[in-house]
């Protein structure tokens, strides 16, 4: 389970581990609202990391189809 509100968020639920992760920490470098908006869209490090957490590949999807 993730427990954070996306890549981008600067307020409302954050965790400890938000100032690690590799794949926020490329969102906020990129100014993309998330991995679906960036360029390089699917790079290995989101598909290897949807390989491991199925849940966040079908998230990202949901916020992709919102717009």
């Amino acid at each position: 389970m993730i427990n954070c509100h996306s890549c981008r968020t600067t307020d409302g639920v954050l965790v400890g581990y938000c100032n690690e992760c590799e794949i926020r920490l490329c969102a906020l470098e990129k100014a993309v609202p998330h991995c679906g908006a960036c360029p390089d869209y699917a790079c290995k490090r989101i598909t290897d990391f949807h390989a491991m957490c199925p849940g966040a590949a079908e998230n990202l999807k949901q916020e992709m189809q919102r717009g």
